[in-house]
């Protein structure tokens, strides 16, 4: 018991950093998409 312990809450703080990570990444492409429509609109 004394490993799993130790194993399950190392796993659920990867899980967590990872879901944080493709949070982010996804604000930023969508963050990307709306400056990249802006600069079109400004060219056009």
């Amino acid at each position: 018991m004394d490993i799993c312990m130790p194993s399950a809450l190392t796993g659920f703080c990867f899980l967590m950093l990872e879901r944080r990570i493709v949070r982010r990444a996804g604000e930023q492409d969508r963050k990307d998409g709306a400056r990249r429509r802006k600069e079109i609109m400004m060219n056009v």
